[in-house]
């Protein structure tokens, strides 16, 4: 059965169309009172439970494929589509975003370039970071700068992990759920003032868009999302641990909606894609 990373699973919950969904009852949401949250975020949870209690599930269940990336021709490995593994050591499950920033100086001349330079890069990788300013004169001439290209940046980003998860108790991450649902009523109906800028605002993605909020209301709101985002993120961890934490999904609805197969766990499959 095909793995993800958590990030990847958030990731493609957040391209469901919610519009097809139907409201979510506590049966659907593990018998929890979260109608503290908006109808969307209930929705998404649900989908989410979903998703990680039945693991075969028919690709036909969700109406949405996640956006084709668009090569912005500004990293040596272009944008792409998430993949997902058949092996849950695979070391991509777990390996660290690694990416360059190609120089302004080449990505204006335009993308026939931009594929010449990633190609030199990969021949010529093997001069960072030790000698990199011999890798920027190679470049300068080999392309027929004007100038030395700005310097190689280099991007990294930590991996979500498949399982950094699993070792936490069940028992309790319920009980922090359920505070934390109590927390978030009690802290609503602390008072008449709480409770009607709660009504009126709490369900507004974006604050600092929304005239005519004063400090007093801002506080309350600001406290209020901070205390629904702890509340969504632990659910999540909830039913994760209770119910797949490693991840695993049908492949068939990982194929129909995008991802990539990960070229190294389907090596002998032809998949030639780079990881």
């Amino acid at each position: 059965m095909p793995y993800i990373t958590k990030n990847t699973f958030l990731n493609i919950v957040k391209e469901i169309d919610l519009n097809q969904e139907p409201y979510p009852k506590k049966s659907r949401l593990e018998d929890k009172n979260l109608t503290i949250l908006s109808k969307k975020e209930m929705q998404r949870l649900a989908v989410i439970f979903e998703l990680l209690k039945i693991i075969d599930f028919s690709p036909d269940r969700f109406f949405f494929k996640l956006k084709k990336p668009v090569d912005t021709l500004t990293y040596i490995s272009p944008e792409r589509a998430p993949s997902y593994h058949n092996n849950i050591s695979c070391p991509a499950l777990t390996k660290e975003y690694e990416n360059y920033l190609i120089p302004e100086d080449v990505r204006i001349l335009g993308k026939d370039i931009v594929e010449k330079f990633r190609k030199f890069f990969h021949e010529n990788r093997h001069l960072l970071p030790s000698q990199k300013i011999v890798f920027l004169y190679k470049a300068k001439k080999e392309f027929d700068l004007k100038r030395l290209p700005e310097d190689i940046s280099e991007v990294r980003a930590p991996n979500s992990g498949r399982g950094s998860i699993d070792n936490f108790n069940l028992e309790t991450i319920q009980e922090e759920l359920d505070d934390l649902i109590l927390e978030a009523e009690a802290f609503k109906n602390l008072s008449p003032f709480n409770r009607l800028t709660i009504n009126l605002y709490g369900n507004i993605f974006n604050l600092s868009a929304e005239a005519g909020i004063d400090d007093e209301r801002m506080k309350v709101l600001k406290k209020w999302m901070e205390l629904k985002s702890s509340l969504k993120k632990m659910y999540i961890r909830y039913c994760m641990v209770k119910y797949n934490p490693d991840i695993e999904l049908n492949g068939n609805l990982l194929d129909s909606i995008g991802l990539n197969r990960c070229s190294f766990c389907y090596k002998n499959e032809g998949v030639i894609e780079f990881i």
